[in-house]
């Protein structure tokens, strides 16, 4: 599975190297049945659409936002740098 533009974008401007263009190919169709189609009315009382394991533990939740706001600094820092 691939993420779509915005995604890859995002990859390719923040980490370059992990992005390989050469090969993506031509065809980007799916093929029927390749996805889950999860709408809201199948969602719990709370909103909750999961599958699989479903678990709230408040270290991944640091972790993601101490990662991403360390990522974020660097590349403001970097911007700034830049601009001079």
């Amino acid at each position: 599975m691939h993420a779509r533009t915005v995604e890859t974008s995002t990859i390719k401007y923040l980490y370059p190297s992990i992005v390989k263009e050469s090969k993506l190919g031509k065809d980007f169709s799916v093929k029927e049945g390749v996805f889950d189609t999860i709408t809201t009315a199948e969602a719990n009382s709370q909103g909750i659409i999961n599958i699989g394991e479903f678990k709230i533990d408040i270290n991944i939740g640091e972790l993601f936002i101490r990662h991403n706001v360390n990522k974020l600094k660097e590349l403001v820092l970097k911007i700034l740098k830049e601009n001079k």
